[in-house]
């Protein structure tokens, strides 16, 4: 007799061959996961992909090939799956330092968890201390984007990582600083920090709309725009 529920075709391939022999054939599989991973409505398919996955890359020794680890941990990331995007992580050091790439999508990871902006932030001074991470404009915008939305309890974690940036030097690149400082206003204009918001506004030596943007929001949430 007919099942009264339509029959659902599997979102994932669960029966992989225990040995793929070159690595292309595994970024087949990756492809397929992540194309199935943008629309999959069950999380347990996907952390069951992930499981097949990570597994054919230490079965088939890849282990050191960090395209595919940054490949599959940007799948973690976007599963939120921290435990899992944390080991991949390990698996690329040593060496020292650590990969920008690959600890970008742990930052992400981390964020998408859920993490709190003092761990989010502890986390990251981790990776910098730790594992020799010299981190980069999407590195700082990620952490700034991620507390954001703890508005005014995100202001201190922000002033801490504002300090950091400046240590970088990197607002003296201007092709690293605009997506890092317009982060930065966003954070401020969160918190209702006008006059801070303001002053990274002014040391902007270029200013896109996503800028002009967070400083009318700043405006409108301190009450100076109706």
């Amino acid at each position: 007799m007919p099942s009264d529920h339509p029959r659902r075709r599997a979102l994932l391939p669960l029966n992989l061959p225990r040995h793929i022999p070159y690595s292309r054939a595994l970024q087949q599989r990756l492809f397929l996961v992540a194309q199935h991973l943008s629309h999959s409505p069950s999380s347990s398919a996907i952390r069951r992909g992930l499981d097949q996955l990570h597994a054919q890359l230490l079965l088939n020794g890849f282990t050191h090939k960090r395209f595919l680890l940054a490949k599959i941990l940007s799948l973690a990331a976007a599963a939120a799956d921290l435990p899992r995007a944390e080991s991949l992580f390990l698996l690329s050091v040593p060496p020292s330092p650590a990969s920008p790439t690959l600890a970008n999508l742990l930052l992400r990871a981390t964020a998408a968890s859920g993490a709190t902006p003092g761990a989010l932030l502890a986390f990251f001074s981790r990776l910098v201390g730790c594992h020799g991470l010299w981190p980069n404009a999407f590195s700082f915008s990620t952490v700034f984007s991620a507390i954001t939305p703890a508005g005014a309890g995100a202001l201190p974690h922000g002033r801490a990582l504002h300090a950091r940036v400046l240590e970088s030097g990197m607002l003296a690149l201007a092709s690293e600083s605009g997506h890092v400082m317009t982060s930065l206003i966003d954070v401020y204009a969160a918190s209702r920090q006008l006059g801070d918001a303001s002053k990274v506004f002014d040391e902007m030596s270029t200013r896109a709309v996503a800028a002009w943007n967070c400083m009318l929001t700043a405006y409108v949430r301190c009450g100076l725009v109706c």
